[in-house]
């Protein structure tokens, strides 16, 4: 099964990517952290400890 999510990059930009559903599950609206994408698809997403700002999500 597929999932997509949605990335805000350092720049500001925004991109949706193809991810595969253990990978979404790491990803929570708000966090921040180091995404590994090929292309269109998000390989590995690796939060970042104690980065979650509620007025983020």
């Amino acid at each position: 099964m597929t999932s997509y999510v949605h990335l805000m990059e350092p720049n500001g930009k925004q991109n949706e990517y193809e991810t595969a559903r253990e990978v979404f599950e790491t990803v929570m609206e708000g966090i921040r952290g180091t995404a590994i994408c090929q292309g269109q698809w998000l390989c590995r997403f690796q939060p970042y400890v104690g980065t979650f700002d509620s007025k983020d999500a």
